[in-house]
């Protein structure tokens, strides 16, 4: 899966993802959550040792790749979103 949303570039495949710019400001907080949420070797196949195993567990490693870079991006954009409405609403205002 190629990826190029925003400032998130990457490759995923079937058992890594590919980065470009990882040392992008914007970049470091994905990859961190791409490590907390996507273990790497044996790690991915012991569960988290509570028995039970997730939904999110049975999917293939590249839907799970692309869950969070997509989450990363609308939480970026909500972010985004929420700091233009701060400075365009007392514009709008006056205009009013």
């Amino acid at each position: 899966i190629v990826l190029s949303l925003e400032h998130i570039k990457a490759i995923i495949t079937s058992q890594e993802v590919l980065l470009r710019d990882s040392s992008d400001e914007h970049v470091i907080p994905v990859l961190v959550e791409f490590q907390r949420r996507l273990p790497v070797g044996n790690e991915a196949h012991h569960g988290q040792g509570d028995g039970e195993v997730g939904e999110e567990d049975e999917s293939p490693f590249e839907f799970r790749a692309l869950e969070v870079a997509l989450e990363a991006i609308c939480s970026f954009l909500a972010a985004r979103t929420s700091e233009l409405e701060i400075s365009a609403y007392p514009a709008l205002d006056e205009l009013t």
